[in-house]
């Protein structure tokens, strides 16, 4: 691992979860969502200035939108977060030249009115989740960017604990976390589902490439080589959102690469060689059949 530089740490951040992933990241936060001028979050689009120093707030999409708050001199705005009636932000300082940030946590209604300071943290990344009065963020180590736990804000006693080290949250559905570490790679990772009333972390898988929550379950893709592969050997499992009642929906596909799961169907990508150039093909592995259609790039990514 790297010592990091704030400068590529996003950028980095960004990439590996896309790769990870292989398919569209799914976040259910009770209502709560990160602040951006594309998308509206209640009656309002509720985003970061360009100046790095205000949250601005609109009904409409076009437009300026009006200062809902001003950071605190020598302070920048590093991320928003808000269920369209209270926002939390985060306000930071640079402590030196690799990166290190000391951020200030706070609190305000869309309305202006009740603004509050609620506690710091070191090297935050972005907000991940909220359950319940807890807010949920990383937060990168003092030594690695690579390296990102999660820590939870409780808004009613104001205190900051490391609830899951080497593990980023990737989607919520009601009290459960889908974490895995950011290695900043495709190789095998841990899988981890935290239950934020009992404070419980499990892991589901050493082994995981790709999850998605459907129906109410976990769906997820494991290698069964050891390391990421032009072509891959992958078993498709599900369990219910705490880990338990794991079950085999396919014993082995092989794939560069898998993207959506369903009940009735797994998508997967293969990447084929012909000459110095590479081209990707498409399929759609029907589970009652147990027999692949090919499909168009529009098709698959449906």
């Amino acid at each position: 691992m790297k010592k990091y530089g704030l400068h590529i740490f996003v950028v980095v951040l960004f990439v590996s979860l896309i790769l990870k992933l292989g398919a569209p990241i799914q976040v259910w936060a009770a209502g709560f969502e990160n602040g951006s001028r594309e998308k509206k979050i209640g009656s309002y689009y509720i985003w970061i200035g360009s100046d790095s120093q205000t949250i601005r707030i609109s009904k409409s999409k076009k437009g300026k939108g009006t200062v809902l708050v001003k950071a605190a001199k020598g302070r920048q705005m590093r991320n928003c977060f808000s269920d369209g009636k209270t926002v939390y932000y985060v306000e930071s300082k640079s402590m030196d030249d690799e990166g290190h940030t000391v951020d200030y946590i706070y609190q305000i209604r869309t309305n202006k009115k009740g603004k509050k300071y609620l506690n710091k943290v070191r090297n935050f990344s972005v907000f991940a989740a909220w359950y319940k009065g807890k807010v949920y963020m990383s937060c990168c180590s003092d030594e690695f960017w690579d390296l990102v736990h999660t820590y939870c804000l409780d808004t009613k006693t104001n205190k900051v604990r490391c609830v899951m080290k080497d593990a980023e949250v990737w989607m919520q559905q009601g009290k459960y976390l889908i974490a895995s570490p950011n290695s900043g790679d495709v190789s095998p990772l841990d899988l981890y589902t935290y239950n934020c009333v009992s404070g419980k972390r499990v892991r589901i898988t050493r082994k995981n490439h790709t999850v998605q929550i459907v129906g109410g379950k976990l769906y997820y893709a494991e290698y069964l080589n050891d390391s990421y592969e032009i072509m891959n050997t992958f078993r498709i499992r599900s369990c219910n959102l705490s880990g338990t009642g794991k079950k085999t929906i396919v014993k082995s596909i092989q794939a560069t690469s898998i993207g959506k799961m369903t009940s009735k169907y797994v998508y997967y990508k293969i990447i084929r060689e012909w000459g110095n150039s590479y081209y990707d093909d498409y399929y759609r592995y029907v589970i009652k059949t147990k027999k692949s259609q090919s499909l168009t790039a529009s098709q698959y990514r449906e």
